[in-house]
């Protein structure tokens, strides 16, 4: 409930001339908020969300309209600051987007230890491993009535590429809201052989986060 409110508050400062770029998980379509609520389990809690974007760039036919100034970014299922970012006023409207799933071994030496990268957030390994790129916490409840337990924490930077780029069109329709989202349960449920718990560095790890970079959208 509290975050509910939270997130009012947060648009209610918006004003209707800004342009913003959200993000919001989603599961078989819909979106899906993150809850600690203990109880009957649907098919699928999210109990917690977050990764790491760098090099966040709009474009409009093969040139650059807008390149993030945050050298990385962290959003977050649950939280309204770090799920919504205010854009610039284009004089035209962007037909894609791209930006960097992780960072890369450059940045991750360089970035102060403070804000997005602040080590308190829980996104740091150790100074020989660097930053997670992705943590998901959650529970899934099997055909046979069973729960997986799924915990993941993903990427580092000590193997090469460690960052996986994403490029993504952008519909004409889209406006005032660019809408980012990714599709949870086609990366859960993906066929290709992924563990339900991975809290190590190397690289396994960073392959296992590309599998998740193929399930973003853009929607209009």
């Amino acid at each position: 409930m509290k975050r509910f409110l939270l997130l009012i508050l947060f648009w209610s400062n918006v004003t209707m001339a800004q342009q913003y770029l959200r993000w919001q998980p989603t599961w078989h379509g819909k979106p899906i908020a993150v809850t600690e609520e203990r109880g009957v389990l649907d098919e699928f809690q999210l109990k917690q969300f977050k990764w790491y974007m760098s090099g966040l760039t709009f474009w409009k036919k093969g040139q650059q309209l807008w390149v993030d100034t945050a050298t990385v970014r962290l959003w977050e299922a649950g939280f309204p600051k770090r799920s919504f970012l205010v854009l610039p006023s284009f004089k035209q409207m962007p037909d894609s987007l791209s930006f960097f799933l992780g960072m890369d071994s450059l940045t991750h030496l360089e970035v102060k230890l403070s804000g997005d990268t602040d080590p308190t957030l829980g996104m740091y390994w150790t100074w020989q491993n660097g930053y997670i790129h992705l943590k998901m916490e959650a529970l899934k409840r099997t055909e046979d009535q069973q729960v997986r337990t799924i915990s993941l924490h993903l990427g580092g930077y000590r193997h090469s590429p460690c960052k996986y780029s994403i490029g993504l069109p952008i519909s004409r329709s889209s406006k005032k809201e660019i809408l980012l989202e990714t599709e949870l349960s086609h990366w859960i449920d993906s066929s290709q052989p992924f563990p339900d718990h991975w809290m190590q560095p190397g690289q396994q790890s960073v392959l296992y986060s590309r599998i998740w970079a193929h399930y973003f959208t853009v929607k209009p």
